[in-house]
């Protein structure tokens, strides 16, 4: 399934760290108004290693540029780790 990014958002392979092509996929679920409430999640494994990590946000998105996607944050503590 890994390998045929079955499942897994990298349609394009775009997602690679340091280390090597991360898998995730992400999503969103909100109520309330536009920007309300809600949860944001993110898995991501990092296939050389047999890692994997979900990250929840009680947040959604924000326009804040100055804060990163659940996505961005997990490659940026395993490239850092």
């Amino acid at each position: 399934m890994d390998d045929g990014i079955l499942g897994w958002e990298n349609m394009h392979l775009s997602d690679n760290g340091e280390h090597s092509t991360y898998l995730f996929h992400s999503g969103q679920w909100h109520y309330g108004g536009d920007y309300g409430a809600g949860l944001r999640t993110c898995i991501m494994k990092y296939a050389e290693t047999k890692v994997e990590l979900v990250m929840r946000i009680n947040c959604v998105d924000h326009t804040n540029p100055n804060i990163d996607s659940p996505r961005k944050i997990l490659r940026n503590i395993f490239d850092n780790s």
